[in-house]
């Protein structure tokens, strides 16, 4: 776990990345995290839902 301070410098970097980095870079970091995010949801729910549904 992170402490808090490089926490902060962490979010601070990708909110400069977002906001200085150019289209593309803007661009990527959203495709990454809506696809961590969809990843957590899909596993998050493993139990009762969409990769039991699909696998098993």
């Amino acid at each position: 776990m992170l402490g808090l301070q490089e926490e902060r410098a962490w979010f601070d970097e990708i909110k400069y990345k977002f906001r200085f980095g150019g289209w593309d870079d803007s661009l990527g970091f959203v495709f990454v995290f809506g696809f961590f995010f969809l990843f957590w949801l899909v596993f998050n729910k493993t139990k009762f839902g969409l990769m039991n549904r699909l696998f098993f």
